[in-house]
């Protein structure tokens, strides 16, 4: 598998509450129900530390499920969504896509039995749709369910390796302090975060535009983003100067991205 970054290209972040409803998906229809999900806001927050709760205690798809609608606004492109779960569920979930707040939702992607905690990720054939339903479901009723964060929009494969010699390193944030008589005192404000400084130095013009739409989906340093290194995924932010690129010959280029782990 290549690597690749995942991100919100469909505005999420700009979304208000009023944009994500609380209900169930029963085969192709969802119905609005209240008291199904408690701050579902917080899904788009960007942050992987604030969670809402899905009630699984509702008759929906197979038995029982939780459910929440996102209405993006109007149709736009999708080939990727990304839920955060903070810890593993016995559950399913799966992904459904549509045009109509109600009825003629179709499956996105493959089901995830009992995904891990972290991020599960469902990619599929692109499709341009309104709502995005992110359904929760088992044949027994189930306890809550926390998910912190969905990314919806693009997953972008690399088409070419970065370069060899790229580095990937730590960045730790301790305060040392120095007595008057040399002593050092050390403390730690968080844990370490992971950097990486992926570089490319001869690449089609093709590429250069995938990246800068990275680049301008995730508007420099602004939005938090998933890098996958083809073992793990990450939750990252860019540097300000990232995906600037130089043309060093026709129809080639050359750029690179600073990435850095965030915690929350």
């Amino acid at each position: 598998m290549a690597k690749s970054f995942i991100y919100d290209s469909v505005g999420l972040i700009d979304l208000t509450s009023a944009s994500l409803q609380e209900g169930k998906i029963y085969g192709t229809v969802f119905s609005t129900t209240t008291g199904k999900v408690d701050n579902e806001v917080r899904t788009i927050d960007q942050s992987i530390g604030n969670s809402s709760l899905i009630d699984g205690t509702f008759n929906g798809e197979t038995a029982y499920s939780g459910s929440i609608r996102i209405d993006l606004g109007s149709s736009l492109a999708v080939n990727c969504v990304a839920v955060y779960l903070p810890a593993d569920i016995a559950p399913d979930v799966k992904i459904h896509t549509g045009d109509s707040a109600t009825t003629g939702f179709a499956q996105f992607g493959s089901t995830s039995s009992s995904p891990s905690a972290g991020w599960t990720v469902f990619t599929d054939t692109e499709v341009t749709h309104r709502y995005i339903i992110i359904n929760i479901y088992d044949s027994v009723t189930f306890s809550d369910i926390a998910v912190n964060e969905i990314i919806v929009g693009t997953k972008y494969d690399f088409a070419l390796s970065p370069d060899f010699g790229d580095v990937v390193g730590k960045q730790f944030a301790n305060d040392i302090t120095v007595s008057y008589g040399g002593d050092e005192y050390s403390k730690k404000r968080h844990d370490g975060k992971k950097i990486w400084t992926i570089s490319w130095h001869n690449i089609p013009s093709t590429m250069q535009v995938a990246l800068e739409a990275v680049r301008d989906a995730v508007e420099g340093d602004y939005k938090k983003f998933i890098y996958y290194d083809e073992t793990s995924y990450y939750w990252v932010r860019a540097s300000a100067d990232s995906f600037q690129f130089k043309e060093i010959s026709s129809g080639r280029h050359s750029g690179s991205a600073k990435l850095r782990q965030q915690l929350s």
